[in-house]
């Protein structure tokens, strides 16, 4: 549809290529820098437990004095541990900061286009935006138990997991800012709008993938509460902007599928179904022969009620298709169902 010329994609593949070892000193960085909490954890656990050991065991052979000295030790250690630890979570964030603009820094002192020109800032939101990618499934690999994969990947998932998401959060956001600069130069790009909204489309994808993986754990739902929280709202705003860029894309280029493709999965994320409707019957008036898109239809009409506008959809797609229109026709009455379980809900 709307993509780079190829002496820009091969400026892209030449630029993400020459950033492969300032990738791997981030990954390194960022491993190390969000490990260290957990380091501090056991080294904290295994002097509390060898005081209490200590002190259990010559209890009956210390003296008085050597007891109290014993059992103020135990207290600083408790006390230390805790102001430690809220100094090293208030600190965190300004040091996943600074790995983010040390990373933006290298890219712009290596990207060979100039600020202001016209692949600049997307070149650099390319750059960030891969980077992100290389984080995905990460907060499982950052601690293992030998012969243990599975548990280690869950207790490495429920002590990583906001600390890998808060990070690819300050990823997401600067490839953002590279793409709302880019825009401000050109704002009727229409490279730069599909850019922008396949951006927020992938973010979104991700936040839903996480707020999934919370749902299936128990111990996550507990411990990332108020994350989940984050994720729902996040995931909605992040959606609502996709659609709009995608409206700015279906103005200029009306007729394209794609787009209007796009604005309908858009939509079914939000749960928008008579907006997603109108998407898929721009759809089929453009691409009437298309039984992916006449048996998608159909399902939103049966979905809505619209049950003679669905059947219609289903007598045409029995010329083509018989197994999708027996497929189709099994979602007829489903609106009655969805309202039963509305119904059930209250």
């Amino acid at each position: 549809m709307l993509s780079s010329n190829e002496a820009q994609t091969d400026h892209l593949d030449f630029f993400l290529q020459t950033l492969q070892k300032p990738y791997r000193k981030v990954l390194r960085d960022f491993r190390k820098t969000i490990r260290f909490l957990i380091y501090f954890h056991f080294s904290f656990m295994f002097l509390f437990l060898s005081e209490i050991y200590a002190f259990l065991t010559f209890f009956l052979h210390l003296s008085q004095s050597l007891l109290a000295f014993t059992l103020a030790g135990i207290f600083l250690t408790v006390f230390s541990y805790f102001i430690l630890l809220f100094y090293f979570q208030a600190k965190k964030p300004e040091q996943l900061r600074f790995l983010q603009e040390e990373f933006l820094e290298k890219c712009k002192s290596v990207c060979k286009t100039q600020e202001g020109e016209t692949t600049h800032h997307l070149t650099i939101a390319h750059a960030v935006l891969n980077l992100s990618d290389y984080l995905n499934g990460f907060e499982k690999t950052l601690f293992s138990f030998p012969f243990f994969s599975i548990k280690g990947e869950t207790f490495s998932k429920f002590f990583y997991l906001e600390d890998v998401f808060r990070f690819k959060e300050l990823l997401y956001s600067a490839a953002l800012q590279e793409h709302y600069a880019q825009i401000r130069i050109a704002p009727v790009d229409l490279e730069a709008h599909t850019s922008l909204a396949n951006t927020y489309v992938g973010f979104s994808k991700y936040l839903l993938t996480t707020k999934k993986e919370i749902e299936a754990s128990l111990s996550c739902r507990f411990r990332f509460r108020k994350l989940y929280q984050t994720l729902e709202e996040s995931f909605r705003r992040n959606s609502e902007r996709a659609v709009e860029e995608y409206k700015i894309l279906q103005h200029y280029v009306p007729d394209d599928p794609w787009v209007h493709l796009q604005l309908a999965k858009s939509y079914e994320a939000l749960d928008l179904l008579k907006e997603e409707t109108s998407q898929y019957e721009i759809l089929y008036k453009l691409m009437p022969e298309d039984e992916t898109i006449q048996k998608k239809l159909g399902i939103l009409y049966f979905r809505q009620g619209l049950n003679g506008k669905g059947l219609e959809i289903y007598e045409k797609l029995k010329e083509s298709s018989l197994q999708d229109a027996n497929e189709l026709i099994h979602h007829y009455g489903c609106f009655h169902e969805e309202e039963s379980l509305i119904t059930d809900s209250f």
